[in-house]
Order: structure tokens, then C-alpha cells, then sequence
């Protein structure tokens, strides 16, 4: 049977690619960045799933590696690789703002990236202007906020806090491209915004429980699994 990679785009629609014996994952990555007219591709890269975590994959290395014996499908995401230091970066480039934007909601929706409640109430204000162009008559509210922040009240009681957040912000004079920039200036702010995190185990440990090991553009962060307390080791 002929084998498929499929890509799952920031705004989670799909893309089918067919695949052919000696392909590489550069061929399939160059597909995703025509198809979105994307010309900035150095910030962004293909990661499939092994042993539980995200592996981004390797550019000149064939599909076929990637995929279980027996399988004809290879399931990759496109996501964000290599974050900038400055939204300064991002701004006025079309559609790799747009992409980070997706980017930074999936991560904060998802609970991958964490937030204060209050921060949260004011990206998703930044978020429904951003994606509506208006606070719609009708929406739902778990598209915007972790689920963390979703379970502690009730879903009207959320919405009517993130209208109070959108009316605070005056953010219904924002055009959509100034909502994801507002968006993205909040989520830069955030204390893991751009750390790609690793499960280590710590063979001291009595418990063996995983130790979260961070990277990112500026360094190595530690997290030790029982606190919250955090020890960068600066490059």
C-alpha cells in the first residue's frame, strides 16, 4: 500500500502528502512552506511523537525512518523550532506572525505554556479580537483558556470575564494583525515562552520521579520535579 505523511498544521487542519521510497523529510517540509506561502521557514521545523515527547525531525533524513514497522502513515506536526528574542522580528512578516500566534495560543490552550489566570482572561481577550475581528455573539471559551483555568468556573462566568478583559483592553479598535501582535507581546512575557522541556530522570532520587530539563535561546533551565523554583545556567 502506498505510504502517506500526514501534516498537522498550527491552525489543525491537515495536509496529505504521498510518500516515495528515498524521500526525504526536506521535501515534505518545503511542501508545507509553499502551501503556506511561507518564505521565513528557518523558524520553523517538522516534529513527530517518540517515547512520549516531541522529536523535531531531521531535515536530510528519509521519512521512512521516522515511521513503525508495518505502518503507512507517518503523522508529523508543523510547529515553531526556534523562537526570536524580539516580536521586534515578527511584526510585519506575513504569515510568520500569524504562525506564531498559532503557535503561542495552541501552547497556552494546551497547557504547555503556563499563565496566570489573569494573564489568561487578557490573552483571550487579545485572541477572540484576534480571530473574530469583534466580541462575537457566540463563542466558546475553552477554544481560548487552558483547561486548568476552565474548570474553575463556569463557562459563562468566564466568558463575561474576558469581556470585561476585552473591553478594558479597548480591544475591539484593534485590527485582527494588531490583536496577534498584542497576544504575542503577552505570551513573550511569559516565564517559559520558547522552552522546550525534556523529562529526565534523576538517578539520585528515591522516587525517581522525571526532572523537567528546559532549552531555550538563552540557556538551560532546571526545574526541580517537588518545587516551582527554577535555576537557569546561563550560556
Amino acid at each position: 500500500a502506498e505510504a502517506t505523511c500526514v501534516v498537522v498544521l498550527l491552525d489543525n487542519s491537515k495536509t496529505l502528502i504521498s510518500m516515495r521510497p528515498g524521500m526525504l523529510v526536506r521535501e515534505v517540509f518545503d511542501a508545507v512552506c509553499r502551501q503556506l506561502l511561507l518564505r521565513d521557514t528557518m523558524f520553523f521545523g517538522l516534529v513527530t511523537m517518540m517515547d512520549g515527547s516531541e522529536l523535531f525531525m531531521l531535515l536530510n533524513t528519509p521519512l521512512l525512518s521516522y515511521m513503525a514497522e508495518g505502518s503507512t502513515t507517518l503523522t508529523t506536526h508543523f510547529r515553531v523550532e526556534y523562537y526570536p528574542t524580539s516580536i521586534d522580528m515578527l511584526v510585519a512578516r506575513e504569515p510568520t506572525r500569524h504562525l506564531f500566534y498559532l503557535q503561542a495560543k495552541h501552547d497556552i490552550v494546551s497547557g504547555a505554556l503556563p499563565v496566570p489566570p489573569d494573564t489568561a482572561l487578557q490573552l483571550a481577550a487579545a485572541a477572540v479580537q484576534a480571530d473574530a475581528g469583534c466580541l462575537p455573539p457566540v463563542w466558546d471559551p475553552a477554544q481560548y483558556l487552558p483547561s486548568s483555568i476552565m474548570s474553575s468556573a463556569s463557562p459563562t462566568v468566564l466568558k463575561n470575564q474576558i469581556a470585561q478583559q476585552h473591553a478594558a483592553l479597548n480591544a475591539r479598535t484593534w485590527a485582527p494583525e494588531a490583536a496577534e501582535e498584542q497576544y504575542l507581546q503577552r505570551a513573550m512575557a511569559l516565564d517559559d515562552y520558547g522552552v522546550f522541556f525534556f523529562s529526565l530522570k534523576d538517578k539520585h532520587g528515591s522516587d525517581q520521579r522525571p526532572v523537567p530539563l528546559g532549552i531555550y535561546f538563552d540557556g538551560v533551565l532546571f526545574r526541580a520535579p517537588e518545587t516551582a523554583q527554577q535555576q537557569q545556567q546561563q550560556q
